[in-house]
């Protein structure tokens, strides 16, 4: 365990999957395993992503700027003696950075894929939650890269595809 590492000793929940109009219909209910997921706080929304695709939640560290790089890229960090890039999600998903001035805690992504790792900065974590199904959502305020609304207590709840995010990210730094 590196110094820098939190644990995420988060209280659960286990919220019924919604879409943000109401409950989901009974044909995206299925007989399958629920998922875990960590969910966060940026730019005032709430956001979720696969435990799976977590690998730690560290203490922000300092970020070197590179320059002539595009703006949903804060930087870079070193951890574990690896280079990370570090994304401004609001930023690359709706086109309403933040930076990283108000962050507590950094995630670093390593999707189920090969696809690279990555570090975004966030407001807080919120909880682990549990997801039965989650729906595809016509919402303008989703995006490809959360393509999936569900909702807990009243809130949206942005459900990011990690594979797709990274994926893209390449797919935009080759370009």
């Amino acid at each position: 365990m590196y110094p820098d590492t939190v644990l995420l000793d988060l209280p659960e929940a286990t919220p019924t999957a919604r879409t943000a109009s109401g409950p989901l219909p009974a044909e995206l209910h299925t007989d399958s395993a629920t998922e875990k997921f960590v969910a966060f706080r940026i730019a005032e929304r709430l956001f979720a992503v696969k435990a799976t695709s977590v690998s730690e939640v560290i203490l922000p560290q300092p970020i070197t700027a590179i320059p002539h790089i595009p703006d949903f890229i804060l930087g870079i960090i070193e951890l574990s003696g690896n280079l990370y890039p570090v994304i401004d999600l609001p930023e690359f998903i709706f086109g309403e950075g933040c930076g990283a001035s108000s962050s507590t805690k950094m995630i670093v992504l390593c999707p189920e894929s090969d696809a690279a790792s990555i570090v975004f900065p966030v407001e807080k974590i919120a909880e682990i939650m549990w997801f039965d199904a989650v729906s595809n959502s016509q919402n303008r305020e989703t995006s490809p890269l959360a393509p999936q609304l569900a909702e807990y207590n009243g809130e949206a709840v942005h459900i990011l595809d990690s594979a797709g995010l990274t994926a893209e990210i390449s797919a935009r730094l080759s370009d």
